[in-house]
């Protein structure tokens, strides 16, 4: 009796590809993926991550005081809080947790006294911001069809306090409380507005 062609004949001989060539594809499919998220998520942060000043460095560090200063050292180390808000949340928790671990400390997701003493905040907290002529123009009624807004360069900010609050990486009522008595539909530029550093 003549003998079946394995699987793996047949499977050349159809055309189709093993499961191993599948699991490569996904694979690479999935790093190219990856790369073009990163540059574009560079691409976008570039102008904020530009400025950053380094704050492994310097003999102004000092006590946090209060949960928007925990947050803002969180997130000036890699460990983001999720929105600055000055309320502690699963976020900021989950944040402290991997700072923990990363720096074998003791797992407790609170800021006690063993984090409280590696984890300080240096000067300044935070800054004035100039508002710009460019600030302007990214703000502006979005597009109600999809196809218009997926042609446009950049999606547009809702108002001044939405594009000032995710370029602080803040919510925005913590931006308003940073900020009393400012009307933020009269700013203009070169008005000044109060953000986390």
């Amino acid at each position: 009796m003549p003998k079946k062609p394995t699987s793996k004949r047949a499977s050349k001989s159809s055309g189709r590809k093993s499961p191993q060539q599948t699991h490569w594809t996904k694979h690479l499919l999935t790093r190219i993926i990856l790369v073009f998220i990163t540059a574009a998520l560079v691409s976008h942060y570039w102008p904020q991550l530009r400025n950053l000043t380094d704050f492994s460095k310097g003999s102004s560090a000092r006590a946090i005081n209060g949960t928007a200063e925990l947050q803002i050292a969180l997130a000036r180390v890699g460990f983001s809080p999720g929105s600055i808000d000055g309320a502690s949340g699963t976020q900021t928790q989950a944040a402290l947790l991997a700072y923990q671990t990363s720096h074998g400390l003791p797992r407790s997701g609170a800021f006690d006294a063993d984090t409280a003493q590696l984890l300080q905040i240096q000067e300044p907290v935070f800054i004035t911001r100039r508002l710009r002529t460019d600030d302007f123009a990214a703000i502006g009624r979005k597009p109600q069809d999809w196809r218009a807004r997926g042609e446009l360069g950049r999606m547009r900010y809702n108002s001044l306090l939405e594009m000032v609050a995710e370029q602080a990486q803040c919510d925005p009522d913590y931006i308003a409380s940073l900020n009393p008595g400012i009307n933020w539909d009269q700013l203009d530029t070169g008005n000044k507005v109060r953000i986390p550093h």
